[in-house]
């Protein structure tokens, strides 16, 4: 597992990282998590991927997680508002059509 993420995780002043909280439970497409992981990235948002159950080991087997328990995308607490704003803001093209 790659612990990268805990560098850019916001800390207390004692350095303890700060609680993880649940942004979305998405389901388990490569393609999809990916993108979901870039663009939190774009916008500086440390964030870890949790599959359920065994879903962690049948990915290491098979390639995806096949338990259909989905993956879990957590962001620190404090930033939680922003990522949720973020997901379900409606697309914004810079070339918007003239009318």
């Amino acid at each position: 597992m790659d612990f990268s993420f805990l560098e850019r995780w916001p800390k207390d002043t004692a350095g303890i990282p700060e609680k993880a909280a649940l942004l979305c439970t998405e389901s388990d497409f490569p393609d999809r998590i990916h993108t979901l992981g870039s663009f939190l990235e774009a916008f500086e948002i440390p964030h870890i991927f949790k599959r359920r159950g065994s879903g962690e080991y049948m990915n290491f087997i098979f390639g995806h997680s096949a338990t259909g328990g989905g993956i879990e995308i957590y962001v620190p607490a404090s930033r939680l508002a922003e990522a949720r704003e973020l997901l379900t803001a409606p697309p914004a093209f810079e070339d918007e059509p003239e009318e």
